[in-house]
């Protein structure tokens, strides 16, 4: 008897389907004779003649017909539901790889601006690197030349001093000594070493002459006491001199 509700059940079920389009006419006539052929077994059976229909039978095919309607809405809702959160999972997955590639791009740009300071940094060191090593070269030996060249006036002082005598023998002997002067003083060039030799009447410069007297304006160069030297373009001892007007 439970198997003949069942079927009965599942006839009106069918029409229920068939009425809400849920179900095709083609599929519903192909169930309902299948269902039919079971219940005409079940009637045909002789378990089946000893039971009598009554009211409760059709009471017992309504609640079956309910209680399986009431699963199919709750099943209805719940894929309702499934297909809902599968597609609010599929935007969450979309999300997720769209802000990976954002990542992605954002961490491949960062990583190319890190290079490129990285590089510009090297660079900046290496040239800072380059100009030390060429300052050191240059002026390395620049406090050597002070000293050398204090020493190297008074000589010069002296040679030019006996050049000027009156005293053959004195000349003669000094002229080895102005042939030497001339080989140390193109050493000197050779090592950047430049003598700044002003001349009378020229405008005084204070970051190439030091002045020791000045008779008059301080404007004009009246006369050079001793000579500067230059170690490349640095002044390392300015020429003294003295200024004011020129002597007649």
């Amino acid at each position: 008897m439970d198997k003949f509700i069942e079927l009965n059940a599942e006839l009106i079920i069918l029409e229920k389907k068939l009425e809400n389009d849920s179900i095709s006419s083609e599929e519903y006539s192909k169930k309902v004779e299948k269902i039919t052929k079971k219940i005409n077994i079940i009637v045909s059976s002789e378990e089946f003649s000893k039971n009598k229909i009554d009211f409760n039978t059709f009471r017992e095919v309504n609640e079956k017909v309910n209680e399986t309607l009431k699963y199919e809405e709750n099943f209805k809702d719940l894929s309702e539901k499934n297909i809902n959160l599968l597609s609010n999972l599929s935007k969450i997955e979309n999300n997720l790889v769209l802000e990976r590639e954002s990542f992605k791009t954002k961490v491949i740009t960062l990583q190319k601006e890190a290079q490129k300071k990285l590089n510009k940094l090297k660079n900046e060191n290496v040239e800072y690197f380059n100009k030390e090593k060429s300052l050191i070269k240059k002026y390395g030996n620049q406090k050597f030349f002070t000293e050398f060249v204090a020493l190297y006036s008074n000589l010069k002082l002296a040679i030019d001093f006996g050049s000027k005598s009156n005293n053959e023998e004195m000349k003669r002997y000094m002229t080895g000594f102005v042939m030497i002067n001339s080989n140390i003083e193109n050493l000197l060039i050779d090592f950047g070493l430049k003598e700044i030799k002003p001349k009378i009447g020229e405008k005084f410069n204070p970051d190439l002459h030091n002045v020791i007297n000045v008779n008059g304006k301080l404007e004009t160069i009246n006369k050079v006491l001793k000579p500067g030297y230059k170690l490349y373009d640095r002044v390392i001892i300015p020429a003294s001199v003295e200024t004011g007007n020129i002597p007649s």
